[in-house]
């Protein structure tokens, strides 16, 4: 039986990168009733995640940051992680040198440096006021803990930084592509899949009761968590081979776990 229901937001739940369609969220709202527990895991934060929770009317768990946070439907939190603070500046220079957009993920905001027409261009698309924070660059160095950092930029540029990035900071950091051009750096270990298995340990969940979809490759280890994983069609052919389903909307997975349920 399926207990567990766990969801991506970008490019699956979420569409261009904001509301979530009627049909997945009466889906998501029916399953729920049936007391299947729903998960958002997502790179982004868990104050967006409680917003879009409220706004969907339903409650569930929060696997934030790429699995940096974990929070239940309580507010209890069940872990949590941050780069080490020696590390962060160093980043932060590397990055900063690039001249990309970026930024920096902390416990309860999401930090940009400069004011420009692109942040307020963007901030559309969060669900949590972005902060301004012009003393960032100090802060990390004293009393700021970073929990990831995220660039925007055209994907060959991220991949080529993503390369020196790995070679400058090998086994201190976890660095990844979460969309086709955003790039993620997160504590080492640190993915969607760890932050679930925090969760299910907690819930006494197996992972055989866990149902998962997603659509990116920060959510290949996600899927390959349990034989009840789906995979958007607009996925690339490397995260399809991850999962076990392909649909074309995450109603068509829900269908599938109350089947399961209503069958058990």
């Amino acid at each position: 039986m399926i207990k567990l229901f766990a969801t991506d937001l970008d490019g699956t739940l979420l569409q261009q990168h904001t509301y979530v369609t009627n049909k997945d969220h009466i889906a998501l709202t029916s399953i729920s009733a049936l007391g299947v527990d729903l998960t958002f895991a997502s790179g982004r934060s868990d104050q967006e995640m409680t917003q879009l929770f409220k706004e969907l009317g339903v409650n569930g768990h929060r696997v934030s940051q790429n699995g940096a946070f974990v929070v239940n439907k309580q507010g209890e939190v069940i872990t949590e992680s941050h780069l080490d603070q020696k590390v962060s500046p160093h980043l932060y220079d590397v990055i900063k040198k690039k001249g990309h957009h970026f930024f920096i993920s902390t416990r309860d905001h999401i930090h940009y440096e400069e004011k420009t027409a692109f942040i307020e261009n963007i901030q559309g698309i969060f669900k949590f006021p972005l902060k301004h924070s012009p003393t960032i660059a100090n802060d990390l160095t004293n009393s700021t803990l970073a929990s990831k950092f995220m660039i925007l930029a055209e994907q060959t540029d991220l991949l080529e930084l993503k390369t020196e990035i790995d070679r400058a900071f090998n086994g201190q950091i976890d660095c990844f592509l979460s969309a086709t051009k955003c790039l993620d750096i997160v504590p080492v270990g640190i993915n969607k899949a760890a932050g679930l298995n925090h969760l299910l340990q907690s819930l006494n969940i197996k992972a055989n009761e866990l149902a998962v979809i997603g659509d990116s490759y920060n959510d290949i280890e996600m899927l390959k968590m349990t034989p009840h994983s789906f995979v958007m069609s607009t996925a690339d052919e490397v995260v399809k081979q991850a999962g076990a389903h392909v649909v074309d909307h995450v109603y068509e997975a829900v269908e599938y776990v109350k089947d399961m349920v209503n069958a058990s």
